[in-house]
């Protein structure tokens, strides 16, 4: 038993690096998202062309029908990104420092569901910037009253 034990441990690498790797690598990942997220919000609210482009902003149907509309779209996207990014990070942040010394299957599984619920709530919040828009601007560009 013990020449197999030898032999198992010359034929198989150690895995342990490889292991700490795929650990870091999820919280990587738990912490983009929301840092991308947090990114894009600052950059539609401080640094997005003033008026409707092609290249770069939070283009909506509604949102490019004016210059007013425009502007008032990329103001909420970057207040709803940037504070869902915001808020978001923290929250991973702090779920990746609780969960620091959990085994990788497990380490995993958080990491899903913490990529699913950044999903979701991003999807909420493409959801919740086309109604408003939808509500206060109409096909035109004109505000409704």
């Amino acid at each position: 038993m013990d020449a197999l034990t030898e032999l198992m441990d010359k034929v198989v690498p150690d895995l342990e690096p490889m292991l700490a790797f795929v650990s870091i690598a999820l919280k990587v990942l738990i912490v983009a998202g929301p840092a991308v997220m947090l990114l894009l919000g600052l950059y539609y609210l401080l640094l997005a062309p003033r008026e409707a482009t092609h290249r770069t902003g939070y283009r909506t149907f509604y949102g490019m029908g004016s210059v007013e509309a425009w502007r008032f779209t990329q103001k909420l996207a970057g207040f709803v990104w940037g504070g869902l990014g915001l808020g978001l990070t923290v929250a991973m942040i702090i779920v990746c420092s609780v969960n620091a010394g959990k085994p990788l299957e497990e380490m995993l599984a958080i990491s899903m569901t913490c990529i699913l619920v950044e999903l979701g709530l991003i999807v909420l919040a493409l959801l919740a910037v086309e109604l408003v828009v939808v509500i206060m601007y109409d096909r035109d560009g004109y505000r409704r009253r």
